[in-house]
């Protein structure tokens, strides 16, 4: 058999190379998509599963290089994967980005690997969410406290939360997250187990703008509020501050002179009256207070006390919330007295004809008349949380007899609302027919929602 010449055979090796890549394109038609089209599709799948980048990435070199140069898909990653995360921040490159952690179980831990990649990569994170509720070895963990000590000149937004118990390190108070330096962080989430020791000392630095602390019974945060001397928005969640060996080491006060927004929510009485006693807050315009458990004739007092002497400017609140008891007409009076510019009253568990006479209204049943106490208010909000058939009716009543004689007009534009807390199961039992006044315990912009949501929309 005759031999092939050197040109029959570089034909023949052409025209097999060129079969071959007709058959490669047949077999894997979407693989020969124009980038453009192949863009598009990544980012429309990406709206759905933020996982989209780093799947098409490990297609082929042609997928993985369209996938690369599209930023969109590479603005946020959510993954309880450790290596998943890892090879996510190294193929993201330089597109600032959106990073949330979730840790459910030991198998799954985030590991040294990926905190090393976070921090060699935190001056293009935007925003970082980190959840871990496993028990496993949290050594990573420890080392935030360590290795988050780079610039985050990006930052805005910070949330830790840890659900586990877990020793913290002894950390001075003179350290601070990212070096102190995080000009964009304006919002910050701290949700750790309570009886932890200096953990709030590294999350203080001058940039922060919106703080919010829960579950903690840690005093050391009161040693370096002076370097939190720009919030705006300071809240707190089951914070628990014990009134004994604790208060000692609080200072007498301490100035947050751009704060205009301070909210206690399920905290003891002693921590509502030690924070409000001890802030100094000129820009102050909205407080509210939620006491943990439901206050007694004592806890009223005491809470309406601690705002009277307090250095909060009481005088220039537009929004005043507070959960109190029975308290006396004269010290009800002597607190509206000092709150001349209130555009919105709550009052939670308050007792109605108390305050109500304190502001200048008459007493159901009397003709007494008064002078308005706070000439700017414009919203009333009265709660009550008694389960007893006779406080609706009473409730009703009270609601009815403010619109006879005309509280309304004589408030200005003040809405008038009377609000009665409990579960519907507890509730439907006393809805009888022949007791119509129920209805009007609900507020017009609440009337079709179940009763179990008050709650939420209120407070």
């Amino acid at each position: 058999m005759a031999s092939l010449s050197l040109a029959d055979r570089h034909a023949s090796a052409t025209y097999n190379q060129n079969n071959a890549a007709i058959k490669k394109k047949q077999r894997r038609p979407w693989a020969q998509l124009p980038e453009d089209i192949l863009r598009l599709v990544l980012e429309d799948a990406h709206a759905a599963d933020p996982r989209v980048g780093l799947a098409a990435s490990h297609v082929c070199g042609y997928w993985r290089a369209v996938a690369l140069t599209t930023p969109r898909l590479w603005n946020n990653i959510s993954s309880a994967r450790a290596v998943e995360a890892t090879v996510w921040l190294q193929r993201s490159m330089a597109v600032p980005f959106e990073l949330t952690l979730l840790n459910k179980s030991y198998d799954d831990l985030i590991g040294i690997h990926l905190l090393k990649a976070i921090v060699a990569n935190l001056y293009r994170v935007k925003q970082m969410d980190i959840k871990v509720f496993s028990s496993g070895n949290p050594l990573w963990i420890r080392q935030i406290f360590l290795a988050f000590d780079r610039p985050a000149l990006m930052l805005e937004s910070l949330s830790f939360e840890l659900q586990m118990p877990f020793p913290w390190p002894q950390v001075s108070k003179h350290t601070t997250m990212f070096g102190g330096i995080a000009p964009k962080l304006s919002s910050m989430t701290i949700k750790l187990p309570q009886d932890e020791s200096g953990w709030t000392t590294p999350f203080f630095i001058p940039s922060l703008k919106q703080l919010t602390l829960a579950q903690t019974s840690d005093l050391h945060s009161w040693k370096v509020w002076d370097k939190a001397y720009n919030l705006r928005r300071l809240r707190m969640e089951d914070v628990t501050w014990s009134d004994s060996h604790h208060l000692s080491s609080l200072p007498l006060t301490f100035a947050l002179p751009h704060l205009e927004c301070l909210s206690l929510r399920r905290v003891p009485r002693s921590t509502a009256v030690s924070v409000i006693t001890a802030i100094t807050a000129p820009a102050l315009t909205y407080l509210s207070i939620d006491l943990r458990h439901p206050p007694d004739r004592q806890a009223g007092v005491d809470i309406v006390n601690a705002l009277k002497r307090s250095h909060l400017p009481l005088r220039q609140l537009r929004t005043l919330r507070i959960q109190v008891a029975a308290c006396r007409e004269e010290e009800c009076l002597e607190l509206l007295a000092q709150l001349p510019n209130v555009e919105r009253l709550s009052f939670y568990n308050a007792d109605m004809d108390t305050w109500l006479r304190a502001l200048g209204s008459r007493q159901p049943g009397t003709q007494q008349r008064g002078s308005l106490v706070c000439p700017q208010l414009r919203t009333l909000i009265l709660n009550i949380c008694e389960l007893r058939y006779a406080s609706v009716l009473q409730l009703a009543a009270r609601r009815r007899w403010a619109h006879e004689h005309e509280l309304c007009a004589k408030l200005g534009e003040v809405s008038l609302q009377f609000c009665y807390f409990a579960q519907p199961d507890r509730f439907h039992p006393m809805i009888q027919p022949d007791a119509p006044e129920i209805d009007i315990l609900l507020p017009l912009k609440w009337r079709g929602h179940p009763l179990s949501t008050l709650w939420y929309s209120e407070y």
